[in-house]
């Protein structure tokens, strides 16, 4: 599963990589926060993670 992961903080991803350990779901970062210019970049992502 690809997943997209948007403003997320160090401990954040620190969490995340940690539980993906033995799921192996492929993780990308944006730094920047999902709004209507950026949800274009989910297109062929399966879920979408966001942190506030």
């Amino acid at each position: 599963m690809k997943i997209a992961v948007y403003s997320a903080k160090p401990n954040d991803r620190e969490f995340l990589e940690a539980e993906n350990h033995q799921r192996n779901f492929e993780l990308q970062y944006f730094e920047n926060p999902l709004t209507t210019e950026t949800v274009a970049f989910t297109q062929g992502f399966d879920a979408v993670c966001v942190f506030c």
